[in-house]
């Protein structure tokens, strides 16, 4: 029987390549490969449908499929391997109830006065934290410029307490920017007045429009005295931020 002795240069040329006749390679020799792997020698015998050079006949994990085609599987950490927007290390977008990048969670927001002011249908909504107690305790009211608006406490300004955050009514106010703030009604002395002159406490402008967060840049007007107030347009889209950063 002869015998043929393959040197080394016409080794490194076959390489992973098992179409070359008369040489088989095993798993360890194709580990460079794409597909299969690993180091042991398949013994089924279905349909090959890797790169390597063995015979594969066992049912294959359909979690191994790449389905949304993200270059990650389910058993490979893919959380929604129908949607091709999410898989490990993707941007996840904070807030939005989708955990794009597979951590676990939905990233949180970094900006924490996301939730201090906003524009909910014709409401102008502000959290409960910029007043504090007992301030809180008695009726409020939205004070400062636009059409219909000036320093005193309207009735048709009146905010209305919403889950925990206070709201403003603006669906019949005309098409205007206001820049406004709260004042609560209740006096230091415990008694109601009608004057923003002799209220108790305003709700806390400051600490929120100079945090310098996308919130507060979006909603927050300085004016030339140096205070600060919350701008909104209302417009026939709807009302929108109008702040100096927005």
């Amino acid at each position: 029987m002869r015998t043929l002795i393959l040197s080394p240069l016409v080794l490194a040329a076959v390489g992973c390549n098992p179409s070359v006749v008369g040489i088989k390679l095993d798993d360890t020799g194709c580990t460079g490969c794409s597909g299969d792997t690993d180091a042991d020698t398949d013994t089924d015998t279905d349909t090959d449908a890797d790169s390597d050079a063995d015979t594969d006949t066992g049912t294959a994990d359909p979690n191994d499929v790449d389905n949304d085609g993200d270059g990650y599987t389910e058993n490979g950490g893919d959380c929604n391997d129908a949607d091709a927007s999410v898989c490990p290390g993707a941007t996840d977008t904070a807030g939005d109830g989708i955990d794009q990048d597979c951590s676990g969670a939905d990233a949180s927001s970094s900006d924490p006065y996301a939730d201090y002011t906003w524009v909910d249908g014709d409401s102008l909504c502000f959290s409960t934290d910029g007043f504090n107690f007992p301030y809180d305790e008695a009726a409020a009211y939205a004070v400062g410029y636009g059409t219909g608006m000036d320093w005193t406490l309207k009735a048709s300004h009146a905010v209305s307490p919403v889950d925990s955050s206070d709201c403003v009514d603006t669906s019949a106010w005309e098409y205007d920017t206001y820049t406004i703030t709260l004042i609560s009604s209740l006096q230091s002395d415990g008694s109601l007045t009608t004057s923003y002159a002799d209220t108790g406490d305003w709700w806390d402008n400051f600490d929120f429009c100079t945090s310098g967060f996308p919130t507060a840049l979006s909603f927050c007007t300085e004016m030339e005295d140096g205070n600060y107030l919350v701008s909104v347009s209302k417009t026939t889209e709807g009302l929108v931020p109008a702040g100096d950063g927005s």
